[in-house]
């Protein structure tokens, strides 16, 4: 390798001729115009003596464009203001001395300096201050002239307003792109992952986006920022790239710019205004009422009765983590709310569109409050939810109908989310049932439906006998223990042991709150994904330690691997936890199991979905299938949709038990076994001789070597793991024999620890 280079940064190669070593950041990218190349430029007779610098065009066989050989001299390879009176010069090499007399401004203006000096850490930087009057910044583009040194670089000095970065701004046009520039403005936005908003005023043209990934981690919204960067244009959409901090402090907010949603109609064309004057901008659009497009996972607003449409999009609040809640109430609900957020132009989908930062950005209009959801708290109290702060409340606004009609003698706002109301002492108890319920507020004439009482789980389950299962994307509250948690985004519930009493809990943060045997009161909405039922988006009401459930023994045919998609008997065991007993199992490629009980009649699948890839129980799976022994296989059941069967799934080593025999057959038989097998400590050897014959216990490896040699003692014998020295041996396959001198019976073992 003789040279390792790279641009925006550094970096460190893990494979290949430069394995290892780091590369040298030469601060410019070659865009990949055909008969251009990045060049060297300079005076010198060695490689550090020159620069890099932007494409321009090819010169094979020849020195570069800008490059001579000879003595090295100080080349300007970039400067840029500080300020209306200060700027910096960075030079090719160190500096050792400079005269403020040398350097001239000129462009918009003719000026001069009072004192140049040379960076004390970094040589190659000159500071000029003190301008013999204030840089504009402006549309003209400048130039420092260093007459000593015979070099000159092109920027726009002075503080740049970001009105002059705008596509169509009004007047006279934009700064040319690739040309550096100073702004001042205040952080609107920052995605924390390569975007940050800035503006420098309120209103039109006022806005712009800074692409980089790394300047996100040294702003913060609202932060006032003096920095350096070029514009560039990506697929329409304006940016400022290649950014350089010069100074941040905390500064005020800037007040969004009230705009009609028309301005960012989804139909307008790139770079055409209303539109364009808003890119970059943080804007407010008012009365807005929202709709969801599902199938494309959006939301669409409108302030004109749909006259016009604009899209909410996520370019900050990237998959609308943050701001889905407050979207899917203003879906729900139909009432119009207040969006604030950043406007940008779409590059993929091409449409302008509004992009809130997070749920404190959508607020309701005004007017009467709303209920936007409702849930159960037990048999006769529940909770409703409103998208205004509650002042006050009355039982007799409220009445619940479905299964029953239902009143309430006490209602309490909530002391810190006075949003929330809580209702008490219900007429009489609500029913968890298939028949959906409205709460109805008579003061406000609001309503919501969902499903009163606790919900038996028995009404998720897709094949449910009873007339069916509950809607989808209705709320239901459950009272249920935990029978798995695979600690990341799975958790399993059952309410009873028997058929279609379990259920899976999808979500990642649920996880993290509730443990297996936890009794649990939660409340979510059924879900169906590629015909695998789910409860999606639980919030837990309360939690306390319950008794481990109890597994329900099924037959292995019951989810024979060739049982359709939501077809019984496989469909009635989905979300449950079950136990198959006397099953042996098999391996069938390099991580995967499957198990019979009746002989290989049937087969069913022995998954991993609580314990991924087999990261506790795949030792001792491999055991049992070389073991050939039957073993009993606790977990729950759940639908593989990428491999389209039904599995069972254990949750660690304890769900997989052996059902070897222990018990030592009387008589005059030899008889000789272990138990546990699989073991990881100790195990106790168990026999049986005819009378007046003595036997030893000989430990053999799988090959043949002579482990450990036990004395048994009233018919048992137990060994801990350890050879003849005392040392631990390895963990394996081990044989057993009983030694009479004239028979030799033989067993196998499995030590795991």
């Amino acid at each position: 390798v003789i040279q390792f280079l790279s641009y925006e940064g550094t970096l460190t190669a893990t494979d290949g001729p430069a394995n290892g070593l780091t590369s040298t950041d030469i601060g410019v990218s070659e865009p990949g115009e055909i008969g251009e190349s990045l060049q060297l430029s300079g005076t010198g007779t060695q490689y550090s003596e020159f620069f890099w610098v932007e494409p321009a065009p090819e010169t094979p066989g020849a020195l570069n464009n800008s490059q001579s050989f000879g003595t090295a001299s100080a080349v300007i390879l970039k400067a840029y203001a500080i300020g209306t009176e200060d700027m910096d010069v960075k030079y090719s090499m160190e500096m050792t001395s400079v005269s403020v007399g040398d350097y001239e401004l000129t462009g918009t203006a003719t000026i001069t300096f009072t004192a140049a000096t040379i960076d004390g850490t970094d040589p190659t930087w000159v500071h000029l201050t003190d301008a013999s009057q204030s840089m504009i910044g402006d549309l003209t583009l400048d130039t420092i002239t260093d007459t000593e040194n015979n070099t000159d670089y092109e920027f726009y000095a002075g503080v740049t307003p970001i009105a002059l970065t705008n596509t169509l701004y009004p007047s006279d046009g934009h700064i040319e792109n690739g040309i550096l520039a100073t702004f001042d403005a205040t952080v609107t936005a920052n995605d924390a992952y390569n975007n940050v908003w800035v503006s420098d005023f309120d209103g039109a043209y006022n806005g712009v986006l800074i692409f980089d990934y790394d300047f996100d981690a040294y702003v913060a919204v609202d932060d006032q920022v003096l920095f350096v960067a070029e514009r560039t244009e990506y697929n329409n959409l304006t940016e400022l790239k290649y950014p350089v901090l010069i100074n941040s402090y905390g500064g005020f907010p800037i007040t969004p710019s009230t705009i009609p949603g028309s301005n960012i109609d989804m139909t307008i064309p790139a770079d055409t205004n209303p539109a364009e004057q808003w890119e970059g901008q943080l804007v407010v659009i008012e009365n807005v009422v929202v709709a969801a497009i599902v199938k494309d996972d959006l939301y669409i607003g409108s302030n004109d009765g749909w006259t016009t449409t604009f899209v909410i999009g996520d370019n900050v609040d990237y998959g609308y983590s943050a701001t889905a809640t407050a979207l899917n109430a203003a879906v729900a609900s139909g009432n119009p709310v207040d969006i604030v957020g950043v406007v940008d132009w779409s590059t993929y989908d091409l449409y302008y569109r509004i992009n809130p930062r997070d749920e404190n950005d959508i607020t309701p209009s005004g007017g009467n409050p709303s209920v936007i959801k409702a849930w159960a708290l037990g048999v006769d109290e529940m909770d409703v939810l409103y998208d205004l702060d509650m002042t006050s409340a009355s039982p007799g606004w409220y009445y619940l109908t479905g299964t029953a009609t239902i009143t309430f003698d006490t209602v309490e706002i909530d002391g810190d989310e006075p949003q929330i109301v809580h209702l008490s002492g219900a007429s009489q108890d609500m029913i968890g049932d298939l028949v959906l319920d409205n709460i109805y507020d008579s003061n406000s004439d609001t309503d919501y439906d969902f499903y009163a009482g606790i919900t038996p789980i028995v009404l998720t389950n897709t094949n449910n006998p009873s007339k069916g299962h509950i809607q989808n994307d209705r709320v239901a509250t459950f009272s249920a223990t935990v029978t798995a948690n695979d600690e990341y985004s799975d958790v399993w519930v059952s309410d009873d042991t028997g058929a279609y009493n379990g259920v899976h809990v999808f979500d990642y943060d649920f996880v993290d709150f509730v443990s297996v045997s936890d009794d649990l009161l939660f409340y979510a909405t059924r879900d169906e994904y590629n015909n695998k039922t789910e409860l999606v988006d639980p919030v837990l009401l309360d939690s306390g330690t319950g008794e481990e459930v109890t597994p329900t023994t099924i037959a292995g045919l019951n989810i024979d691997w060739t049982i359709p998609a939501n077809t019984d008997p496989a469909e009635m065991w989905e979300g449950q936890l079950i136990k198959i007993e006397n099953a042996v199992i098999q391996g069938i490629d390099t991580d995967a199991y499957v198990g019979s009980d009746d002989s290989g009649t049937t087969i069913f699948v022995i998954g991993d979905a609580v314990d991924y890839n087999y990261a506790v129980t795949g030792t001792l799976l491999d055991s049992a299938v070389a073991s050939g022994d039957p073993y009993d296989i606790i977990g729950v059941v759940d639908w593989n949709y990428t491999d389209a069967y039904y599995r069972i799934n254990p949750r660690d080593a304890s769900d997989i038990i052996s059902n070897v025999s222990v018990d030592p057959t009387p008589g005059n038989e030899l008889f000789i076994q272990n138990h546990p097998n699989p073991f990881n400590g100790s195990t106790t050897i168990s026999f049986s001789l005819p009378h007046n014959v003595v036997a030893e216990i000989n430990i053999y490896n799988i090959h043949g070597q002579l482990v450990r040699t036990l004395t048994p003692e009233d018919q048992s014998a137990t060994w801990n793991g350890l050879d003849e020295t005392g040392r631990n041996v390895a963990n394996g396959i081990y044989f057993y024999t009983l030694d009479t001198g004239k028979e030799i019976l033989t067993k196998k073992m499995i030590l795991m620890r």
